[in-house]
């Protein structure tokens, strides 16, 4: 058996592991994939996101910020697919209104992992996706995300930003 605690790592091999573990989780983002094999790639993903999470605090322990920033990135498209396999678990599941915070979620951490980077990553596949599944899914969902309290499917605070009465 191989002794992992003496093997040093170099940063493209890291990269090619990420970029394996997302083209393995891209087969499973959509809504006719097994819901058993969708909860086991969630796992997979978060136990992967610590051990990314892990390279991030070495990173920002040497000062090395660029690197830390590489590794938020990574760390931000892990938590995006979390999230995407989980719309459709929670669809699955008969919970509509989990799947769209899901899908809310998805498209926050695409978000910040453009700003880890300034942009410099093609993240059009996955954004366009999970733009069809707004569009296709959701359309018409009544429901907004905010930081107001939900109610009867109306957002609080939007209704009070409209000066509507409850």
């Amino acid at each position: 058996m191989e002794n992992n605690i003496d093997k040093t790592i170099l940063f493209p091999e890291i990269v090619e592991q990420f970029t394996e573990v997302i083209e393995r989780a891209n087969k499973l983002i959509f809504f006719v994939c097994d819901i058993d094999l969708q909860k086991e790639m969630i796992k997979n993903l978060k136990d992967y996101c610590l051990y990314i999470k892990s390279f991030k605090k070495q990173a920002k322990d040497y000062n090395n910020e660029e690197k830390a920033n590489q590794f938020f990135y990574m760390q931000c498209i892990i938590n995006s697919y979390i999230s995407t396999l989980s719309i459709w678990i929670s669809l699955k599941e008969s919970t509509p209104q989990s799947a769209w915070n899901n899908l809310i979620n998805a498209q926050e951490y695409l978000s910040y992992a453009e700003r880890a980077l300034n942009g410099k990553v093609d993240l059009s596949y996955i954004k366009k996706h999970l733009t069809n599944i707004e569009d296709v899914i959701f359309r018409g969902f009544p429901l907004y995300n905010s930081l107001g309290i939900i109610k009867k499917r109306r957002c609080l605070l939007y209704m009070r930003f409209c000066d509507r009465k409850l």
